[in-house]
């Protein structure tokens, strides 16, 4: 119990660094979380003196003696919860250079925007939204190994990989590529990738056992309407 009750503050702690948010909870609830872990953290040494959590305290406080509160009794247990505060920071590191990348996407800096998407792959090779939004800047500047790079995204995903999965995965790409087009001007300004990416993803969406009769019409409507871009030639060859 000590354990998940630790796990639990140290969550509400990390949420806020991660840019993130309590769940869904009522204010009430989320508030009387926020005081208890707060005091908790002070009483721990994990406030900055603005009491501010720090993740470098709690690395380092985890670190150095807090497994013996939290009741990890093995370095395999120790080495875990370091572990899970990496991934945290990591998160937090990808999310950034992301957010980072669509700035500069905007700008139509796209250098800078593929270097930093790289970098938030690197720190997390295994979420398809990063690998997504690099796929669609390929198509976007006319790079002729865009589609590939879309075909191998799914071939990263890991875990529990099911048609839920997949569905979030061409809902993300479809989402990028719909701003990238924007982005593009519309038209014959769009490469021509752009507007078949699109197209397959839809497609992929409509065709899926979880869509409903309506979403289904819904996505092969969208899926036509990208596809009759390419075939009126209405958009810019590889």
């Amino acid at each position: 119990m000590k354990k998940l009750l630790a796990g639990v503050l140290l969550t509400v702690l990390a949420l806020p660094l991660l840019g993130a948010s309590a769940c869904n909870l009522d204010p009430g609830t989320k508030g009387l979380l926020e005081a208890i872990a707060k005091a908790w953290a002070a009483d721990n040494g994990l406030l900055n003196a603005d009491g501010s959590p720090t993740t470098k305290a709690i690395g380092s406080t985890i670190e150095n003696g807090l497994s013996d509160f939290l009741g990890l009794g093995s370095d395999q247990e120790t080495e875990t919860a370091l572990d899970a505060g990496e991934v945290a920071l990591n998160i937090k590191y990808s999310e950034e250079k992301a957010a980072a990348a669509q700035k500069a996407a905007a700008a139509k800096n796209y250098p800078e925007a593929k270097k930093n998407l790289n970098a938030a792959i690197k720190k997390r090779p295994h979420d398809y939204s990063y690998r997504n939004q690099l796929a669609v800047l390929a198509a976007e500047t006319g790079d002729e190994n865009a589609e590939q790079m879309s075909d191998d995204v799914v071939n990263h995903i890991t875990g529990d990989v099911n048609n839920r999965t997949i569905d979030a995965m061409y809902r993300d790409r479809s989402r990028y590529l719909n701003q990238s087009i924007k982005r593009q001007g519309g038209g014959t300004q769009v490469h021509c990738t752009s507007f078949s990416e699109l197209s397959l993803a839809y497609y992929a969406l409509a065709t899926s056992p979880n869509s409903s009769a309506a979403e289904e019409a819904q996505y092969r409507a969208e899926s036509d309407r990208a596809n009759a871009q390419t075939v009126a030639g209405n958009c810019k060859p590889p």
